[in-house]
């Protein structure tokens, strides 16, 4: 994996955990198309890897972020990053769902159980690209928004799925609708996060929960779970 050939992510083996590291340190770890298309084909190739138990997502922490959101400054007009299509695309405006839509639906389909250790804030596609994780341990200081409306923006991401689901409705309705920025310290019991750590801690813990999985739980066992909840979930009420 980690002779694999990407730009904006980078993967690493740690025994039977696959990292990945959204990696653009100077643009603090910002959302592009070419990061959407390496996560989706490294999570869909994941599941064909024996080897992979665990999925650990995070940042590059040489970035200072989990992820800084989508980077607007390669969108010149507000539209598609030029290279940053995949070969055959036609353009964004051809296609329903947004790119991290798509990116967020490739975690959601994998039956490997994903862990987004949020190293650092997360805002915009920083934080709706968590939402299908299985876990979310957080930095008590990570700054963490849905910040859609101050940029004159609806939800994206699968976003509007995932969060009433987590959070209910009356606290998506508070983090959408206000756009407000809050740490994870801040909101710790509102069911958005698994764990709330120090940020030194944030990778170490991460790991800890992968490798007790990898080593301890069947992965077939894993496997139809994360299938039987995510059903449940999909079917809300």
């Amino acid at each position: 994996w980690a002779s694999y050939d990407l730009q904006h992510i980078t993967c690493s083996m740690d025994d039977r955990v696959l990292v990945i590291q959204l990696s653009r340190p100077p643009q603090r770890n910002a959302w592009t198309e070419i990061m959407r298309n390496e996560l989706i084909e490294v999570i869909d190739l994941a599941q064909r890897d024996r080897k992979v138990r665990v999925i650990l997502l995070t940042g590059n922490p040489e970035g200072g972020a989990f992820c800084a959101g989508m980077d607007l400054n390669g969108m010149p007009g507000g539209g598609v990053m030029p290279g940053d299509l995949a070969p055959g695309r036609l353009g964004q405006m051809q296609y329903g769902r947004d790119g991290g839509g798509q990116a967020s639906l490739a975690i959601a389909r994998s039956i490997k159980p994903v862990i987004a250790a949020i190293n650092g804030p997360a805002v915009g596609i920083g934080a709706t690209i968590t939402l299908p994780c299985h876990f979310r341990i957080v930095a008590e200081d990570a700054k963490f928004g849905f910040v859609f409306g101050r940029r004159g923006l609806t939800m994206e991401g699968t976003s509007s799925f995932f969060l009433t689901r987590l959070v209910g409705l009356t606290k998506a309705n508070d983090f959408v609708l206000t756009a407000r920025v809050f740490t994870a310290k801040e909101e710790e019991n509102c069911g958005l996060f698994t764990r709330v750590v120090p940020r030194d801690q944030v990778l170490s813990t991460a790991m800890q929960v992968a490798k007790d999985m990898a080593v301890n739980v069947s992965p077939m066992s894993m496997m139809l779970n994360i299938h039987l909840l995510q059903r449940g979930f999909a079917d809300g009420e």
